[in-house]
């Protein structure tokens, strides 16, 4: 799924004037007009641009993307804690184990 906060370079809380206005200012940036080659990547951008303000202006748009977006984000920050504690279990398996070594080299 798209972040398209990210895309327009805003945050989850942004009124409708500032996602306005975020818009704007981004495609006056990256419009394929301000270049003098015709660039893929600008092209690019400029559909994700056009994507995103259409979903995050649009208020019913809007609610269920925010939806999506949640429950996706709740998800990758779950995934983040588990791999976190999977992290620090190793960690201590590895002290645990070189404290054994160390235990039987001094024998």
């Amino acid at each position: 799924m798209k972040d398209y906060y990210d895309i327009l370079e805003i945050n989850e809380t942004a009124s409708t004037e500032v996602i306005k206005a975020a818009y704007r200012a981004l495609v006056k940036k990256y419009h394929p007009d301000n270049y003098e080659l015709e660039n893929e990547d600008i092209t690019e951008r400029m559909a994700e641009l056009n994507e995103a303000y259409a979903v995050l202006s649009d208020e019913k748009k809007r609610k269920d993307y925010d939806i999506q977006y949640t429950s996706i984000n709740s998800q990758k920050k779950n995934e983040t804690i588990n791999l976190n504690q999977l992290h620090v279990l190793l960690k201590n398996k590895a002290i645990i184990k070189q404290k054994k070594m160390d235990f039987l080299l001094a024998l």
